[in-house]
């Protein structure tokens, strides 16, 4: 089997085991499936391979979205007229391997999918039960965001600490939390050899959070 055949044998042995705990198929070459987790909140798994030859080196990803915060903070992007060269929306997302005890790349030929399937799911549901499931609620994500540094936050990434921090505030009407969110970015911005990717972005949503909230 040429690789990609086995990539997709190996996706369907997953969402077989999957739909049983309510995921369901995501039309998608990398993601899997997909699943509610809770109102507002969406939880994706996903894999590919890697490498020429078999057996093949599995990388693995598992994501959430908070789809209401994600609907409103591109509504007000847009409404400021705001330009960002990235896709806008709000969640998390890590290698899958970060989140789970067992880190040793799975390779899979045809041979050994539905093992492997097996244990990547298993790998799948620990790394949700540890990064997504206790920050169900988006409060508890800007709570890290805004309380630890960017090193302790569970993804490094500032751009989503300021789309989650904003759009919290925004749902709950709450311009403070919301400009504790643009601090907190350009404190982490302006520390010795910090990336200023986005900095005209993060720029243009201050004055938007000061003027326009």
């Amino acid at each position: 089997m040429a690789r990609k055949d086995v990539e997709k044998a190996l996706q369907a042995s997953v969402l077989a085991l999957a739909s049983s705990d309510g995921y369901s198929h995501v039309k998608d070459d990398y993601i899997i499936c997909a699943k509610d987790i809770e109102e507002g909140v969406r939880c994706f798994l996903s894999c590919y391979l890697t490498d020429k030859y078999p057996p093949y080196s599995v990388e693995s990803k598992i994501s959430c979205e908070y789809t209401k915060a994600s609907q409103i903070i591109a509504a007000f992007i847009k409404s400021n007229d705001i330009q960002i060269q990235a896709n806008v929306w709000v969640g998390l997302y890590s290698v899958t391997e970060r989140y789970t005890k067992t880190k040793s790349v799975q390779r899979v030929s045809e041979q050994n999918i539905d093992q492997v399937a097996h244990d990547l799911y298993e790998r799948f549901k620990e790394g949700v039960e540890n990064l997504i499931l206790p920050r169900v609620h988006l409060k508890t994500l800007v709570d890290e965001y805004l309380t630890k540094p960017h090193y302790k936050w569970p993804m490094a990434d500032l751009l989503q600490c300021c789309l989650a921090t904003v759009s919290y505030g925004l749902l709950e009407r709450d311009i403070a939390i919301a400009k504790k969110g643009m601090s907190k970015v350009f404190e982490t911005l302006n520390k010795p050899n910090s990336s200023q990717m986005h900095k005209d972005f993060f720029e243009a949503m201050a004055y938007a959070v000061d003027h326009n909230f």
